[in-house]
Formats: C-alpha cells, structure tokens, sequence
C-alpha cells in the first residue's frame, strides 16, 4: 500500500489493569467501550499500523453499524478532508502444510508479515522479534549470519517428558516436551561465524521439511502462547541454540485471501446510510 493519508489510532490497552478503558483527552470514547485517536499525518498503511502497534494500540476496526455511523460522524466533526486509514486488510491465508488446515492463532512480530517481495510464503521463528513470528522466502539459509533451523513434532505416539523427549545432541536436550508433545529444535547446534558458513549449515524449508517426514514427524505446529513460549524459553537457555527456526506454516498464494480488522475479526457489510 503506497498511497498516503491520515490514520484513526484503536486503542485496545486497559489502563491500571481495570476492566474498563479509560480514554484522555486526545481521545473520543467509542459505543462499545474503546478508545479512539485521529493521527492527522500522511503515511502508509505500513508505517500507521506500526505507529499504532508501538502505542499498544491498533489501526481501528470498525465491529458493526453503530461505531460506523460514529466514527463517519466524528470524521465531518473534525474537519477531516484527506483519506483515513482503518485496521482493514486483506489477509494472506495460512495453512499447515502436512494436514491442510487453515491457521487461527498467530504470533507475529512487529510489521509481520510482509511478504517482502512478495516471496515470503513461508513462517519461520525470528531471533531479533525473541522468537515471534516472521514470513519468509522459502530457500532462506541463513540472514544476518544467523542460521536457518526448524522445529520437528512427534505426532505419531504419545511422548512422555523422561523417555521419548530424552533426545541428547551435543551432549544437551534439543526436545521440548509440552502438553504431552515432543518438540525437537534441529539443525546446525551452534552459530554462524561467517556468510559461507551460515549458508552451508542452515536449511531450507522444503529440506526442513523433508528432514521432519524423514524421522516420522512433521513440522511443527505452534497453535498457542503456552507452546510458543515453552520452545523460545529452550532456545533462550542455549547460546548454540539461537538461531530462525522453521514451522509448519505456509501461505497458499491460490487460496482467496479475505478481509479482516487488525483484530483478526472478519470484516461486516455495512448498510447504506439514507
């Protein structure tokens, strides 16, 4: 989106851990509850939502009728004659490549994804977001000296934290076992030292991929924070074993995308006004 124009910030942040939002005197208190902020800056869509994001807020989702009918008339109250961004895009449909099932929980980092161009088909764990999610070319081994690995899941019988997760590569645990799952962090056990090197030890996500069916497990599937966040603590406690990891995720170019609010809510046909 290169077209410029103002943008409504979404406020979505409870104020001193209440239940109630509490909005200051920059802001207008919407119907249902929310606060709403207008940036009268020309901007990208990009660069709005990531303005938003920083202020633990979100470009604005418009939910039904009535906040509609609201925000149009508080735009005429402010005299606002430019473009306005809102919180609506069309997203890219996600699905995990073993079983075809579309994806409903995600982590992305800030300003992800991108689809940086427009080759980024592909989701890997991302070092410098601490292990959120990132969208990614497909053949990508290594960036930045930090090296391409991937994340295998034992789905073929149940994995007990003292047998099946007893895994010792180098010498430590590369298993993860949560939720009665076994997680493997593979790939290179160390760090890039220097551009060839991270290239020749980092893997691909198809070699990832392949890596995973060889052993009779997939690639995994990260479905929630408790997951996520069990498998970015591992990484975390091992210096050799930072690095990008591979997941099962990947975009599915010949599946319509739809739109949705940054909330991740499906978008709703508003009525014609009279």
């Amino acid at each position: 989106m290169d077209s410029y124009a103002a943008f409504i910030l979404f406020f979505i942040f409870l104020h001193l851990g209440k239940t109630e939002l509490i909005c200051d005197d920059s802001m207008v208190t919407l119907p249902n509850g929310l606060c709403l902020q207008l940036h009268k800056v020309s901007t990208t869509w990009t660069k709005a939502r990531v303005a938003c994001q920083k202020q633990n807020g979100s470009l604005v989702a418009i939910s039904n009728n009535t906040v509609d009918s609201f925000i149009r008339k508080y735009l005429n109250g402010s005299k606002v004659t430019a473009d306005v961004w809102l919180g609506a895009k069309t997203r890219k449909r996600w699905f995990w490549k073993d079983d075809d099932s579309e994806l409903t929980w995600f982590a992305w980092g800030l300003g992800e994804p991108n689809d940086d161009n427009s080759a980024e088909d592909y989701v890997m764990l991302w070092q410098r977001a601490d292990y959120l999610w990132n969208d990614q070319h497909g053949d990508t081994k290594e960036n930045h000296l930090v090296i391409s690995k991937f994340i295998c899941e034992d789905t073929n019988r149940p994995c007990s934290q003292k047998e099946e997760c007893a895994d010792k590569g180098h010498g430590v645990s590369r298993c993860v076992y949560h939720n009665a799952t076994c997680f493997y962090l593979e790939g290179h056990y160390g760090i890039g030292t220097n551009t060839s090197h991270a290239n020749q030890v980092g893997t691909t996500w198809s070699g990832a991929d392949a890596s995973c069916k060889g052993k009779k497990k997939r690639l995994a599937h990260i479905e929630n924070w408790s997951t996520l966040n069990a498998l970015r603590q591992r990484i975390r406690e091992d210096y050799n074993l930072a690095g990008n990891y591979w997941i099962g995720a990947v975009w599915d170019r010949e599946q319509g995308a739809k739109w949705t609010w940054e909330n991740g809510l499906r978008c709703f046909r508003a009525k014609n006004e009279k």
